[in-house]
């Protein structure tokens, strides 16, 4: 069945043969699906890279993370102090109470 779809290419459009592709292949896990076939032979594109450009995108990462735990180490000294200021204020407050009540 398979060979009389391949010859249906130049009378049908691509975007209705690539729909009776996957319908077909939905009930028969072995039908292939030209536009994927077809996708696979041309391949895709190669993408090379110079180790240069590695070497700078690597540099570049490490930098961010580095910079990154300098921020979340910024942000946990920020809640510590504000949690010795809120430690502080109860403190005051406690003391405060203390101080009325031993005046009753």
């Amino acid at each position: 069945m398979f060979k009389l779809r391949t010859t249906w290419d130049g009378v049908f459009p691509e975007e209705c043969l690539n729909q009776l592709d996957i319908g077909v292949n939905q009930i028969d896990r072995a039908w292939p699906i030209k536009s994927a076939m077809a996708m696979a032979a041309v391949g895709a594109p190669a993408v090379t890279l110079s180790s240069s450009a590695i070497e700078a995108s690597k540099e570049t990462l490490l930098k961010k993370q580095k910079e990154l735990l300098e921020l979340q180490k910024k942000r946990l000294e920020l809640e510590l102090l504000q949690t010795k200021a809120k430690l502080e204020e109860q403190e005051r407050q406690k003391e405060k109470l203390q101080i009325q009540q031993d005046v009753k």
